[in-house]
């Protein structure tokens, strides 16, 4: 009967604990990050536009510089927002360069649109993010597309992107471990190369019947060859 009890009391010791571990984890705040591995993206001059309505519903475009742009997945599965802060892009040359979000069109009369229209791919809509500090919303998915701008200084070869985020890290004692810190260097080293690729192939769909004309004005190896034989 003693054995039977003990055995008893160990295994709803062992379902508590195992019921306090599980309540933990369910509630203990995290975020989980899609994507990071991306490769980033040169943008070209007006590549990427902010379009919105002003107070006298006139639509306004507003085109985006030359620059970067990084893309990632933040999903919080917690049932705690999560804030985020110091979001940045720092440079080889440990320049700051800042990340471009709604609050820097804080003037427009309405939160704007960001239509990204590549040359290749199309045509859909990115949404940066809301400030370079903010939430990530509990039980939440954001998709995050981080731009800077590249028309100042010389271009960088490499740029890490990194923000803060409100999770506790261990040994969870201190000020310094009371966040965590989202950290990631792009290599931009072909960028520049893949802007100018862009910039030729824009040129070009702008002059679509430029290869036509062309065409037309050389006869073709056949036409020539009975020319010759008359």
């Amino acid at each position: 009967m003693t054995i039977t009890s003990t055995i008893v009391s160990l295994a709803l010791s062992s379902l508590s604990v195992f019921i306090s571990t599980l309540s933990f984890t369910s509630s203990r705040s995290t975020l989980i990050f899609f994507n990071k591995n991306s490769e980033p993206s040169g943008i070209i001059n007006s590549e990427i536009s902010a379009i919105y309505d002003d107070k006298k519903e006139r639509k306004k475009i507003i085109p985006f510089g030359e620059g970067v742009l990084y893309h990632i997945q933040v999903f919080n599965p917690s049932p705690h927002d999560i804030a985020y802060f110091h979001m940045e892009f720092i440079d080889n040359n440990l320049k700051h360069r800042d990340v471009w979000t709604y609050k820097s069109f804080g003037w427009a009369s309405n939160k704007p649109k960001i239509v990204h229209k590549d040359p290749i791919k199309g045509t859909w809509e990115i949404y940066i993010p809301e400030a370079p500090q903010g939430v990530f919303k509990a039980h939440s998915f954001t998709p995050l597309y981080a731009f800077f701008s590249t028309t100042e200084g010389p271009f960088p070869t490499k740029a890490t992107f990194k923000f803060k985020y409100a999770v506790r890290s261990f040994p969870y004692l201190g000020a310094k471990h009371r966040y965590k810190t989202f950290s990631k260097t792009l290599d931009l080293a072909n960028i520049s190369t893949e802007m100018q690729s862009k910039q030729k192939l824009m040129k070009e769909l702008k002059q679509p019947g430029q290869s036509s004309t062309k065409t037309q004005n050389t006869p073709s190896f056949k036409s020539r060859n009975s020319h010759k034989k008359r």
